[in-house]
């Protein structure tokens, strides 16, 4: 036989539960009404209202792209001929006198190939996570150098463990590039634009297997002997040092993002660029303020 509940008892439980939901009501009002949820609401708000508002053509907006393409791309562009030029290299030093000075076999000459693309596969993620954390002017240009530095020094090894020692490094420089100009692009284009550049950015690949044997039997011909070296270390040594070369060169030609670039974008060019963003639902522009830009339409 069930015990009858009191009804003070009952009463109290009520009381009990009824103060419970009072304070998680009054916590969830608190929570919506932080600054940190209000700041937010007011950006979703902001960009929604972009979106709605955004005329897409406009003829400064052509302007604007141009201007991204001649200076963006070709940057962008050039580095990654020059890291897959780098990388496949070894196959061409391998033909024109490696193999024969180092006396390497079919298994060491498969580890020096592999190493590469080991530590590249390693450290493509922690490279990612660093991406996000540095100015792109800086990181990707500084992954050139270093890549081009450990090039380069393959013309001095000695062995055949020296030489898939750098190629295991360079693997680890040249991890981040490739996810870290998908970042940039896509801090720089709107969605819709992004295949078209991508494409492009993709042609220095076939482009690199098309001149890396022409380069390697000139450098491996003419420059075999010189300074008392052989061509394929000459071909190592030009090619890494061409692209540390071309990466300074590019640090000082490369813009960061939208918000920050006023080396290379006046203000009406950089609210425009991070409204492009903020109407595509990409980004909202990075600390502007509301302001009106060239198209009429208002950044935040």
């Amino acid at each position: 036989m069930e015990s009858p509940v009191d009804p003070i008892q009952s009463k109290g439980i009520g009381e009990h539960i009824d103060s419970a939901h009072s304070r998680a009501s009054a916590k969830f009002t608190e929570d919506i009404g932080s600054p940190e949820v209000d700041s937010a609401a007011s950006d979703v708000n902001h960009a929604q209202r972009l979106a709605a508002q955004w005329a897409d053509g406009t003829a400064e907006e052509r302007r604007l792209k141009r201007k991204l393409d001649w200076r963006i791309l070709p940057c962008t562009w050039i580095l990654y001929l020059l890291g897959n030029l780098d990388r496949s290299n070894i196959g061409n030093a391998e033909t024109g006198g490696l193999a024969r000075e180092f006396d390497l076999t079919s298994e060491q000459y498969s580890v020096i190939v592999l190493v590469f693309f080991t530590s590249y596969l390693i450290f493509e993620v922690p490279a990612n996570m660093v991406l996000m954390r540095a100015r792109p002017s800086v990181f990707l240009p500084g992954l050139g150098v270093i890549w081009g530095t450990f090039a380069a020094l393959m013309g001095a090894t000695q062995t055949w463990s020296q030489l898939a020692g750098l190629r295991f490094l360079m693997g680890v420089a040249e991890a981040g590039f490739a996810p870290g100009c998908a970042f940039y692009l896509s801090c720089w284009y709107r969605k819709y634009e992004l295949a078209t550049r991508y494409s492009f950015l993709y042609t220095s690949v076939p482009i690199a297997g098309a001149v890396s044997g022409l380069l390697a039997g000139l450098i491996t011909q003419y420059m075999d002997g010189s300074a008392g070296l052989a061509g394929w270390r000459w071909l190592f040594i030009l090619e890494g040092v061409a692209s540390a070369i071309a990466a300074v060169v590019i640090f000082l030609l490369m813009p960061d993002f939208p918000s920050n670039s006023q080396r290379f974008l006046s203000q009406g060019d950089s609210l425009l660029a991070c409204n492009r963003l903020a109407a595509d639902g990409i980004a909202l522009a990075q600390g502007a303020g509301d302001e009106a830009t060239p198209t009429g339409r208002h950044s935040r």
